[in-house]
């Protein structure tokens, strides 16, 4: 079930390199497909790969 695979942020922090308190905000923001269940948000590590797929690569952007 969608259950079984939800993980809590700072797992997801573990497996990101991302600290927990970021990802809470990446999640507010609706730009980290997560819920907050209580008062703890979860995710999935399909939301966190798509997170990371789809931001900008880390460092500084390239010049033109």
């Amino acid at each position: 079930s969608k259950l079984d695979q939800l993980i809590s942020l700072s797992e997801a922090s573990e497996i990101t390199n991302i600290s927990s308190d970021h990802l809470r905000r990446l999640a507010e923001q609706g730009k980290l497909d997560a819920k907050k269940i209580g008062r703890n948000w979860v995710t999935t590590r399909e939301a966190i790969e798509d997170y990371l797929k789809k931001r900008n690569p880390p460092g500084r952007p390239k010049k033109a």
